[in-house]
């Protein structure tokens, strides 16, 4: 049997299995119109007052298992991680575009996602990087240098590099041992055992509770789809646990894809549309993609899907929306290149320009 919940924050009205107990599902988390909404606002806030009218491309970068469960635990390793992952992207671009780090700046919006496709825990980057540099001018001015295509190549350095100082950076912070026959993490966690334990259980896509605790997920499963992976028409960059993806990409006047872009990318955990209930008062969730293997659709018991979303939320005040280079709030050339105040310099920057042109004339 099935019945009606409310949420609190929209009113919407959503139909629950009774096994469910009232549960709400933290409505600002997991509430479908809710979710809508907030991808809409954020998408729109993207496009019409950040991401300037130049060549934006997304890049995806994917960890390692072990990885995933430490992410989601730590938000300062987060952070510490999101800092090496921009400035290896970031110093190649700029130096792709001829210069180097003091000369110009690149700029980018990460949003951080904790789903996979499947409900699974799976903490991802996904960035919006400009597709170029700002070569900086006189008088706080910047110009813009585009960047060519990435090749196999480049993504595949990209990859190794941030594998190479991501693992350094955790040996520094006493989080991963090295030894004879590989690494492996040390990990000192403080909160709720039985949350970990979710945790642990939602990145390997394996039942949390009842009786079939520890086994993989129920699925199902069709013909596999044919796919290609060259790495060269994919722009894919690949070692073991690592994956860079950077073949999405718009150009300058392509402003609705890039809001389809920013909506996907803003997107919640949960789709209503994929969400169903089978006679069984099972939850049958069906995938964005089919993976490699054929599988379409997962099957939780009611007390296991609610595991999956528990793990899914994160940590108080862990901010999942972060700013770099000249998009930061802090950098003195987010005024030039914002498109929502672009049109407004303050008033002390054009008397600057003026007395510079004035002082130009006078030497000729």
């Amino acid at each position: 049997m099935a019945d009606w919940s409310t949420f609190s924050s929209c009113a919407l009205r959503l139909l629950l299995p009774r096994a469910f107990g009232g549960l709400q599902l933290q409505a600002q988390r997991f509430c479908p119109s809710c979710g809508a909404r907030r991808m809409v606002e954020t998408a729109a806030l993207l496009v019409d007052d950040v991401l300037l009218h130049k060549p934006i491309r997304q890049w995806l970068l994917s960890f390692p298992y072990p990885l995933r469960f430490l992410l989601a635990n730590s938000p300062q390793v987060v952070s510490s991680l999101l800092s090496i992952v921009n400035r290896v992207i970031s110093t190649h671009l700029i130096k792709k575009a001829g210069f180097n780090k003091t000369q110009a700046h690149t700029g980018a919006v990460t949003l951080i996602q904790r789903f996979g496709s499947a409900l699974n825990l799976n903490v991802h980057f996904h960035m919006l990087f400009i597709d170029g540099a700002y070569q900086e001018k006189p008088y706080e001015r910047v110009k813009f240098h585009p960047v060519n295509a990435l090749t196999a190549r480049d993504l595949n350095a990209l990859v190794a590099t941030i594998s190479q100082r991501v693992a350094r950076c955790l040996e520094r912070q006493g989080l991963l041992t090295r030894d004879d026959e590989g690494g492996y993490l040390t990990l000192d966690l403080q909160d709720d055992g039985a949350l970990n334990e979710h945790q642990g259980f939602s990145v390997t896509y394996r039942i949390a509770v009842g009786p079939q605790q520890g086994r993989k997920v129920f699925t199902l499963q069709t013909t596999p789809p044919w796919e290609d992976d060259d790495f060269g028409t994919n722009r894919l960059g690949k070692i073991p646990g690592f994956s860079l993806h950077a073949g999405v990409a718009t150009k300058t006047r392509e402003r609705k894809k890039l809001e389809r872009l920013c909506r996907y990318i803003a997107r919640p955990a949960v789709s209503k549309r994929r969400l169903a209930l089978t006679f069984g008062e099972r939850v049958r969730y069906e995938l964005k993609t089919p993976y490699r293997d054929g599988t379409t659709h997962v099957i939780f018991e009611p007390l296991d899907f609610m595991a999956k979303l528990a793990v899914l939320v994160p940590k108080p005040r862990a901010n999942l929306t972060r700013f770099h280079g000249v998009l930061a709030p802090s950098s003195k050339h987010r005024i030039n290149v914002t498109p929502a105040i672009t049109w407004q310099r303050p008033q002390s920057a054009r008397l600057k320009e003026q007395q510079g042109c004035q002082a130009t004339s006078e030497r000729t």
